[in-house]
């Protein structure tokens, strides 16, 4: 059983796709677990396929759902479900390789392959450039509209 192991946990790491596809895949497993405790919905409990269906729709920054977000789920269930949105519209590789970053480790050479593949970037650029690139773009962006969004919806607050 441990050679099974072994020999599972070697292809792995020779195969970029195969962890992006792992990676994807824990995430939506993650989700889900956590959209399925009581503490996520407003009456305690969600089914197995609306949970799994809502994370990996969260996930892959789809935006669809099978129960009414609003009313379905608590606070928690609502920032697990944004937190979903964040790392799977960022990018699990992007998330993870800030991660390792932040615990002074180094990114490996298949990591180093995967964000380049991932991204499609040319060799002009370093991975961690890239990365600052991407988070920096991305929360821009993500601020602009959160400021449109306030404004249009403080315009029509009756106070």
């Amino acid at each position: 059983m441990a050679l099974i192991i072994k020999k599972f946990a070697s292809s792995l790491s020779r195969s970029p796709g195969r962890i992006s596809i792992l990676g994807y895949a824990g995430l939506i497993s993650l989700g889900t677990f956590l959209l399925l405790l009581p503490v996520s919905t407003v009456n305690g409990h969600l089914k197995l396929i609306d949970a799994l269906f809502t994370a990996a729709s969260a996930v892959c920054v789809t935006g669809l759902t099978v129960v009414d977000t609003l009313t379905t789920f608590t606070f928690f269930g609502k920032a697990v479900i944004l937190g979903l949105i964040q790392v799977g519209g960022i990018g699990i590789m992007v998330v993870s390789t800030v991660f390792l970053f932040l615990i002074g480790k180094k990114v490996s050479l298949t990591g180093r392959i995967l964000i380049r593949d991932t991204y499609s970037y040319g060799q002009g650029k370093g991975v961690l450039s890239l990365i600052k690139d991407i988070l920096v773009f991305t929360f821009v962006i993500e601020f602009i509209g959160a400021i449109i969004l306030f404004f249009r919806f403080y315009s029509h607050q009756s106070i």
